[in-house]
C-alpha cells in the first residue's frame, strides 16, 4: 500500500494562523501608535540638539557669530551667521542686512514649544509663556554662538500637541553659556523635575 503524505499544512491550519497575527496585531498596533507623539518629541528635541551643535560649532570654524531665532508663533526656527554683513550688526543675535541663512527648521504639526501644566523651569525661574527662555530680540527670540564656544544660557521647552499627550512627554534643550554645551531633559511627572 501506498503511503500517504502528510508533510505541509491544511487550509485550516493556514488560516487559523492568519487568525490569530490578525489578533495579536488588532491588539499590538494601537499601543505603537499611541507612542508617535512619544517619538515625534524625543526627535525634535534630537533634532534641536543636533543643530544647536551644529551652529555652535559653525561659529566656532567661521571665527563669527552664529544664531537661531526662534518663531514660536509660525513653530520654526531659523539658524544664520550673525556676522554682520551687508551692514548687518554682528553678534547681535537678529538676521540683519544680508547675513545668511544657514537652515529653517519647520516643528511640524504635532509639536510646539512650551510645557503642560506648570512643571518647574531649568534653573529657576519662571518657563515663558511661549516655551522660549532666551533673549527677546526684535519680537523674537534668539541663542548667540559665539567663537570661542560659549553662548547664551536658556532653556527651549518642547511638547507634543496631540491629545493623548501626557506631561511626561515634555522635553527641554537647555543651553549652559559659559561653555555652549546643549542638553535634553525629560520631564519626569513622578518626582515633578527635568532629568
Amino acid at each position: 500500500m501506498k503511503a500517504i503524505n502528510d508533510k505541509g499544512f491544511t487550509l485550516i491550519e493556514m488560516m487559523v494562523v492568519v487568525a490569530l497575527i490578525g489578533i495579536m496585531l488588532s491588539i499590538a498596533v494601537p499601543s505603537i501608535l499611541s507612542q508617535r507623539p512619544l517619538w515625534k518629541s524625543n526627535g525634535t528635541a534630537r533634532e534641536l540638539l543636533t543643530n544647536m551643535r551644529m551652529t555652535q560649532s559653525k561659529a566656532i570654524r567661521a571665527g563669527e557669530p552664529h544664531a537661531i531665532t526662534f518663531f514660536t508663533a509660525t513653530k520654526k526656527y531659523t539658524i544664520f551667521s550673525d556676522n554682520g554683513d551687508g551692514g548687518g550688526t554682528a553678534g547681535d543675535g537678529i538676521q540683519n542686512g544680508t547675513e545668511a541663512t544657514v537652515k529653517e527648521v519647520p516643528l511640524g504639526t504635532t509639536i510646539a514649544y512650551g510645557v503642560i501644566g506648570t512643571p518647574p523651569a531649568m534653573k529657576g525661574g519662571a518657563i515663558q509663556a511661549d516655551g522660549v527662555n532666551f533673549t527677546l530680540r526684535s519680537g523674537n527670540k534668539s541663542v548667540i554662538f559665539r567663537p570661542d564656544g560659549s553662548a547664551e544660557d536658556g532653556t527651549v521647552y518642547l511638547y507634543p500637541t496631540t491629545a493623548a499627550t501626557t506631561a511626561g512627554w515634555q522635553r527641554a534643550v537647555e543651553v549652559v553659556g559659559n561653555t555652549g554645551r546643549v542638553k535634553i531633559y525629560s520631564y519626569d511627572t513622578g518626582t515633578a523635575n527635568w532629568i
